[in-house]
This record gives structure tokens, C-alpha cells and sequence, in this order.
């Protein structure tokens, strides 16, 4: 866990340099006007080991307690769960070239018009679509229509 948190330090160093948030934001493509007028808010979540683990030593789970800053929020993976807010969430990748490429997309992507911007500049999102077993096929020649006449 101590590398983990001297990693999140490292993070937010890097990020509490201006230049570097801009640096970031363009490698992204988050400097787009939609994104300009946001507040730039970096968080950072850890996610470490068991429940089992983590509660075996009551010194232990104390001391865990205090290790983290207000912008770190830590959990096992036992408390990972689906999140509806993120049910538009596309996992993506900038590539050797600096474009963003889909890498996945959850099984509850709804068409949105917001999405048609950000459609546009990411790429492979058919495959993406494709590649997920949890999309109906139906669903996905929908996708895919959208993806060819948008």
C-alpha cells in the first residue's frame, strides 16, 4: 500500500503544476470548449486487497484509516459495484498517433445527442461495441447504424 499512495503523491505533484493540467487535458482531448469552462478536480481512489485482509488486524485497519488525504479514497475490492452513473462511461486509450481509441463500452451506452461530439473524435467504437457479449445484437446494429450515419 506504501507504493501505492507514494505513486498518488507522485500524481498529484505532477498535477499541481498549471502547465501540466493543461498538459494532460490536451493529451486527453479534454481541452475542448465543452470541457473549458469545468473546474479541473482530480481524485483518486485505491483500491487494495480483501475485506478478510484489511479487518484481520484491528491495528491494522486503524492505522488505514490515517494514511489518507481527503482526495484519496480507499476500498477493497470487495466493495466494487456497478455505478448507474457511469453507465456511459466508454474506457478509452489515447494511441501512438494521439487519437482516442474505445477500448470498451458498458452494456448500458444509450444513444445521447451530448454523445455525438465526443463520438467524433473517438475511434473504434464499433469495435468496442462489437467485442462486448453483453449487447443484445439488436442493440448493436443500432450502434453500429448510428456510428455509420452520424
Amino acid at each position: 500500500m506504501t507504493q501505492a499512495l507514494g505513486q498518488i503523491a507522485e500524481w498529484k505533484a505532477w498535477l499541481g503544476v498549471p502547465r501540466n493540467v493543461e498538459t494532460f487535458k490536451a493529451f486527453y482531448k479534454l481541452d475542448r470548449e465543452a470541457w473549458q469552462r469545468r473546474r479541473f478536480r482530480p481524485a483518486y481512489l485505491l483500491i487494495y486487497g480483501r475485506r478478510a485482509e484489511a479487518s484481520a488486524t484491528p491495528s491494522l485497519t486503524q492505522k488505514r484509516g490515517y494514511l489518507h488525504a481527503d482526495d484519496v479514497v480507499s476500498m477493497t475490492f470487495d466493495r466494487l459495484r456497478p455505478n448507474p452513473s457511469a453507465s456511459q462511461t466508454v474506457c478509452v486509450k489515447v494511441d501512438a498517433t494521439g487519437s482516442l481509441k474505445a477500448i470498451s463500452v458498458p452494456p448500458t451506452l444509450k444513444w445521447c445527442p451530448f454523445l455525438a461530439e465526443d463520438g467524433a473524435i473517438l475511434q473504434d467504437l464499433p469495435a468496442a461495441i462489437e467485442a462486448n457479449a453483453h449487447i443484445q445484437s439488436e442493440r448493436k446494429q443500432f450502434w453500429l447504424f448510428v456510428e455509420v450515419s452520424g
